[in-house]
């Protein structure tokens, strides 16, 4: 599949004639955006859509029909939906160099699927001089943040979180396992701390699993303080390089924070 882009530019004007309709419109726009998009849509994306649309909808289903799972809404619909979505997105060969240009995931927010992002996070207020403006849609979400833009943080989240079987495999089941106990904030501070060079992705996998074989002893300050440490170590230290390896080096650093 050829993946398009939009730019920051383009994305704004887009975003920008959303945010200056008034609230009937804006919302008669919303309840048609299904209909909208997939006339307007490149004929490609339609089996993409199709089955992310559907992806979405069953982990609100799972979150609405499982009480521990409603205890926290938000976090458990980003986690199902974004598991499935990172395998969606396999199937259709997305890489990692794709899922490092911006302009392909605004592209795919703004004009693919804004009817999920908008419907997980919902128009904003904003302070001007003495007054609160609400905004019809949150922009960050879309484009306007790169590490805010919705579809860029789960697909990255739980990349940098999979973990492997025995063959080398992606397992999603281990995935959901060392991530189930977390929240919205984990996802924040995994996803937004890449560092100089990048993310460490076997750092970050093993930061994320010897944090869920742990949570007794560690809560999310903590898992902060460890993603701090992570960004200004990797700077002058090499992981892989220390006696021990990455292992000794994520338990150094929980060590060191508690």
């Amino acid at each position: 599949m050829e993946w398009k882009i939009l730019s920051k530019l383009d994305a704004s004007a887009i975003t920008n004639t959303w945010q200056q309709m008034d609230r009937d419109t804006f919302n008669d726009m919303v309840a048609d955006w299904p209909k909208r998009i997939e006339v307007e849509m490149p004929k490609e994306y339609e089996p993409l859509r199709t089955e992310v649309i559907k992806a979405y909808e069953n982990s609100k289903i799972k979150v609405r029909d499982n009480v521990d799972y409603r205890k926290k809404k938000e976090y458990f619909t980003d986690l199902f939906f974004a598991l499935d979505f990172y395998e969606i997105m396999k199937k259709y060969n997305f890489s990692v160099r794709m899922a490092s240009n911006d302009q392909v995931w605004m592209y795919l927010c703004v004009k693919i699927f804004p009817d999920i992002i908008h419907d997980r996070y919902r128009g904003t207020k904003v302070k001007f001089e003495n007054s609160i403006i609400e905004r019809n849609v949150n922009e960050e979400r879309f484009w306007k943040t790169r590490r805010r833009i919705y579809l860029k943080v789960i697909w990255w989240y739980i990349y940098l979180s999979m973990q492997v079987d025995e063959k080398g495999q992606d397992d999603l089941i281990a995935t959901f396992n060392i991530l189930e106990d977390n929240s919205t904030d984990e996802i924040v501070q995994i996803v937004e701390r890449s560092g100089a060079a990048g993310y460490r992705v076997d750092v970050y996998r093993e930061i994320m699993k010897f944090y869920s074989a742990n949570r007794d002893k560690y809560d999310n300050t903590k898992f902060r303080q460890v993603m701090v440490l992570n960004t200004a170590k990797t700077q002058i230290v090499e992981p892989d390089l220390i006696e021990g390896g990455v292992q000794v080096y994520v338990k150094e650093l929980f060590e060191f924070v508690n």
